[in-house]
């Protein structure tokens, strides 16, 4: 892999984990939820320095450059994680919605308590 290619995706790395550790540093973003992205950018970082391991599987796969199987796998990682999140999601939303009709059977309750006294 060229040399300013290396360069700028460990410098774009770098930045991203500066983001990341600065949303969780500032409570706008959880640890637990920043960990996934965390680890995927450090093995980005240590495929780009080290794109040397990386060749036998090129060839393999059929990839033309190491790059773009570098990239190929960050966009697999992502993909990972956008699906554990949208996971996540749905299952707040079932806890949501079971929460609020939950609530929405306590108000009645209640409303049907003093009405009855």
């Amino acid at each position: 892999m060229d040399l300013k290619l290396k360069i700028f995706l460990i410098i774009v790395c770098l930045l991203f984990i500066i983001y990341l550790y600065r949303k969780v540093a500032t409570k706008k973003m959880e640890f637990k939820s920043a960990f996934s992205f965390f680890c995927v950018i450090i093995l980005l970082m240590f495929l780009c320095i080290f794109d040397n391991i990386l060749i036998p599987v090129k060839d393999f796969l059929g990839f033309e450059v190491v790059s773009n199987m570098i990239f190929f796998i960050g966009f697999v990682c992502i993909g990972l994680i956008l699906l554990s999140f949208g996971i996540k999601i749905s299952i707040l939303s079932q806890k949501i919605t079971s929460l609020t009709q939950e609530i929405a059977i306590l108000k009645k309750d209640k409303k049907d308590e003093k009405s009855n006294k």
